[in-house]
Order: structure tokens, then sequence, then C-alpha cells
């Protein structure tokens, strides 16, 4: 790979990282803290684009993002949870 290529791929992955946060930016605050009834249609379209990205991403030292969004769903029953008596 010469370097224009690597650039390229550089350039593309720091893209990529600047769309995760901004994605992440937006569904954290769609996040449930307490309990709720099933999830945000937003928040679900933002995990669908959130592991879109993913596949785009470039190890770096051997290391990726391979996280998905939390479960809007296991956080409701975490929140139930954790408001019982």
């Amino acid at each position: 790979m010469d370097l224009d290529e690597l650039l390229n791929v550089m350039d593309r992955a720091a893209a990529n990282l600047t769309k995760l946060e901004s994605i992440w930016d937006r569904a954290a605050s769609l996040l449930p803290t307490g309990p709720s009834r099933g999830s945000d249609p937003e928040y679900d379209d933002l995990c669908r684009a959130w592991t879109d990205l993913l596949t785009g991403l470039l190890a770096i030292d051997g290391w990726t993002i391979t996280e998905e969004l939390p479960d809007a769903d296991e956080r409701v029953v975490e929140a139930w949870a954790a408001h019982r008596p």
C-alpha cells in the first residue's frame, strides 16, 4: 500500500469514528433511565447505523470497536430492577 492509499484509508476510518461518536451522542439520550415500554424507533435506527459503521473501522494495533450499542430493552429491565423496592 502506498502513502496515498494509506492516507485515504485513515481518512475513511477517521470519518467513521466521527460518525460513530455522533451516533452515540444521539443514542445515549434515547436510552431509558427508568421503567418504560419498548425502545424508541430512532434508537433502533441508530443501532443499525452503528453496526453498519463498525465494519468499516480498521484495527489499530490489533484493536477495534466491536461492541454494539446497549440493548434498550435490557436497559429497561435493569432500570426496572433498580427501581423496585
